[in-house]
């Protein structure tokens, strides 16, 4: 799990992990501050991307909600570790709506009773992540909606990608030029899927 500490984020912190949801791989990104929690989720396979921005108003008011309340530099904490995989007692699942309606039925005891509702094309592009907190007895899932942002535009990838062999180059780090640098070849593989 990449962590790192952010000065932009008033001393907050950063937290990064490629994970499988439902057989799809993702890569789940969690910046925290003292104010915000932003969550980033990327399909490595299409480059969909979603997004979102999260108060501590919010957060305590949604983990209130599940009859489990935490305060936000808790349930910050424990969203790290659930991306992390640092402790067994939180992980995490990416629902769309109709999932998280189908779970919310089932929860209610009403699995065969409703039809599923006509979907808007906003809550069909929506995703949430589901933090969930298993206790001895008990299951809390607290779901975070994330927005569709898309997919990433080539021509700002390809001027990102120029500014830090920019940056590199005037560091003098050589880039590309021994074959046995794997973050080299890392990047080069991540470029050819942008292309």
């Amino acid at each position: 799990c990449g962590s790192t500490v952010s000065k932009a984020m008033e001393a907050g912190s950063s937290v990064q992990a490629e994970l499988e949801f439902r057989g799809a791989e993702f890569s789940v990104r969690v910046d925290t501050g003292e104010e915000l929690m932003i969550v980033e989720v990327s399909d490595l396979l299409t480059a969909d991307q979603w997004r979102g921005e999260f108060d501590p108003a919010y957060v305590e008011d949604l983990t209130r909600k599940t009859g489990n309340f935490k305060q936000f530099p808790i349930f910050c904490s424990m969203l790290e570790s659930a991306v992390c995989k640092s402790s067994e007692s939180v992980s995490l699942d990416l629902l769309t709506y109709s999932d998280l309606e189908l779970l919310r039925n089932r929860k209610a005891g009403m699995l065969g009773r409703l039809r599923p509702p006509a979907q808007s094309s906003t809550l069909s592009t929506k995703r949430y992540l589901i933090l969930i907190y298993s206790v001895e007895f008990d299951r809390i899932h607290y779901p975070l909606p994330l927005h569709y942002q898309g997919k990433p535009d080539p021509a700002a990838l390809q001027r990102e990608i120029r500014a830090l062999q920019a940056e590199l180059a005037a560091l003098g780090i050589n880039v590309g030029k021994d074959p046995r640098d794997a973050e080299t070849h890392r990047i080069r593989a991540e470029l050819a899927q942008v292309r």
